[in-house]
């Protein structure tokens, strides 16, 4: 078809396209909740490091570039991982919360956070990791990014 210029219409690739290019998509928003439950039991229940790929940086802070031009990176130890469960009061008990950010939780099988044997907790995970997948948490997952997202004020 020929170009015709009395056929073009204003349009704006994040309202009108239809590919997921928003990091604010379902998708993302579950890939991300999935990361950070995967975290927190390699972290806080196996007792692993969890690496994750850095820029280099000279004394001053200016990122370094191999003789190409490109970036140099290295693998660091994670420094922030939500934790999602605590010991309760009850000896081999837990509590878990599936959090999204710092702000918001997200309700696990229908409750705000539930207490479990301890041995349960990683399989428990593995079940709530499910659902997500699933999709079966997603209007809970939009309602706690609606609540994690501080308010934006507008500069004058």
């Amino acid at each position: 078809m020929k170009f015709d210029i009395n056929k073009i219409k204003e349009g704006t690739i994040k309202d009108d396209g239809i590919d997921t290019t928003s990091t604010n998509d379902i998708a993302s928003k579950r890939k991300r909740l999935i990361q950070a439950v995967k975290d927190h039991v390699q972290w806080n229940i196996n007792q692993e490091p969890i690496m994750e790929r850095k820029a280099k940086k000279d004394e001053d802070g200016k990122i370094l570039l191999d003789e190409d031009g490109k970036q140099q990176y290295h693998s660091v130890q994670k420094s922030r991982v939500t934790k999602m469960s605590k010991p309760t009061s009850a000896s081999g008990e837990v509590v878990c919360e599936l959090k999204y950010g710092n702000k918001a939780s997200i309700d696990i099988f229908g409750k705000k956070g539930i207490k479990i044997p301890k041995e349960m907790e990683e399989d428990m995970w593995k079940a709530v990791i499910k659902q997500i997948e699933d999709g079966d948490l997603d209007k809970e997952i939009e309602k706690a990014a609606i609540e994690a997202t501080p308010n934006v004020t507008k500069k004058k």
